[in-house]
């Protein structure tokens, strides 16, 4: 018999370390595609896939105290059938030996059959014994590091930030399952009928005591297959993301920008913000993460959103009344969403990433009119692109009068200096980043 689940686990996790620079996210859902599978096996496949992502390091040490030979050498899909069987007994309510038996035979026709026996052998020994990190002669940031599954430029950038406990609170929260928010459309259906309607469909919901229109679900398939999908009643969007646009208190016949707006969730929340009276400019410089926009649009029936495909440093727009400046960042915020990308940063990122942050930021203040207002915000935590970035636009524009955020709902979220700040081991959201910039 063969084991779906198993196998398209391991097909996803082989084609990751294959192609690095595809997201994980991407390749799982290719995974799915005409799979036939139960949406209770997508669900179990998603968490072996993504937990073996997010646990890569800490997995492949224990591996390596009982793999003999050059580890780094070994086969894509070997490496990939070790990781999965050890995710499994570490992690997951399979029995060890199960995990083990199951793995080993499923593998038997992905890797090469002089393999077998060390895949067997490795995880036999590995569900027997428990290496443990923290007893072994390692620095305090590899300690971290491994026991948290974290590379090590990230753990000493936050042991020096925030201290080893909160270090540690940080990475437990980036190694948990994200939470599932979903924006209500309020233009087309009261949050309490959606609710009802959701709760109908089976799934568990609750308003957000925080933002108006947000709920938390606990799964989304029955409603991604529902009449309330297909009728353009909600779309999938974070609460903490859901607070930036609040921040420009936006309004009907305004001029908005949002110069880096896909995928998209926070120009249909203006959009919904404004019912649809603003004139609202999203642009990026992805067509194909623009086109998923332009759909969701139409779905939602919403008006007022003009896509543009171009670049943040060339608009031409003058004379805008308000932008949303949501730019690209190294999102270590998100890291719990984001299952491979600690995997797929490094400092100079943060390098790179800041001169194109002050690049767009200039262009988009020359943008503004006198008396608007522009949010800069961002999903990352590290000071260079947020607080450091906004003073060193201050600096070059002396004019720029930082307005605290007043919002009453968010003042648990605010910082000394007046911006949005959320962490996520003290909030329990997405880390989150916003201040709001005034031109006189």
């Amino acid at each position: 018999m063969v084991d779906h689940r198993r196998t398209t686990a391991l097909q996803v996790l082989i084609a990751a370390e294959k192609n690095p620079r595809t997201h994980i996210d991407t390749l799982l859902e290719k995974g799915f595609i005409a799979s036939g599978l139960s949406p209770e096996d997508r669900r179990w496949i998603t968490e072996l896939v993504l937990g073996s992502t997010r646990w890569k390091r800490r997995l492949d040490w224990e591996i390596r105290q009982f793999f003999k030979g050059p580890y780094n050498k070994v086969q894509h899909s070997l490496k990939a059938a070790l990781r999965m069987g050890l995710y499994q007994i570490r992690f997951m309510d399979t029995p060890d030996h199960a995990a083990v038996h199951a793995t080993v035979e499923m593998a038997k026709k992905k890797i090469p059959r002089s393999a077998v026996g060390l895949l067997n052998a490795v995880l036999r020994k590995l569900s027997e014994n428990r290496p443990d990190p923290e007893t072994m002669l390692l620095t305090d940031i590899e300690r971290l590091a491994i026991g948290h599954s974290h590379p090590d430029w990230l753990i000493e950038r936050w042991l020096d930030r925030y201290g080893p406990e909160d270090t540690s609170k940080l990475c437990r929260w980036n190694n948990s399952a994200p939470k599932i928010w979903l924006r209500v459309n309020t233009l087309q259906i009261s949050v309490d009928d959606f609710l009802m309607e959701a709760e109908a469909l089976g799934a568990l919901v609750s308003p957000s005591d925080v933002l108006p229109g947000f709920v938390e679900i606990d799964h989304v398939a029955p409603l991604i297959r529902s009449k309330l999908y297909d009728q353009g009643k909600f779309w999938i969007q974070d609460l903490a993301a859901g607070m930036v646009p609040h921040l420009l208190d936006p309004g009907g016949g305004e001029l908005i920008l949002d110069p880096c707006a896909a995928p998209g969730g926070k120009s249909l929340q203006l959009a919904v913000l404004t019912g649809g009276k603003a004139m609202i400019r999203a642009s990026d410089s992805s067509a194909e993460r623009l086109k998923r926009l332009g759909e969701s649009i139409g779905r939602l029936n919403l008006e007022g959103i003009q896509i543009d495909c171009v670049d943040a440093r060339r608009l031409e727009y003058d004379d805008v009344d308000k932008i949303l400046l949501d730019i690209p960042c190294t999102g270590t915020g998100v890291l719990h969403r984001r299952a491979d990308s600690r995997w797929k940063k490094d400092p100079q990122d943060i390098i790179r990433l800041t001169n194109l942050q002050l690049e767009i930021a200039e262009h988009a203040w020359s943008r503004l009119r006198s008396g608007g207002l522009m949010v800069y915000s961002t999903c990352t935590l590290e000071p260079e692109e947020n607080w450091d970035l906004v003073n060193e636009l201050r600096s070059r524009h002396p004019e720029i009068i930082i307005e605290p955020v007043d919002n009453p709902e968010l003042q648990d979220y605010v910082d000394a200096q007046g911006a949005l700040a959320l962490e996520p081991w003290r909030h329990a959201l997405d880390g989150m980043f916003a201040v709001k910039l005034r031109k006189p």
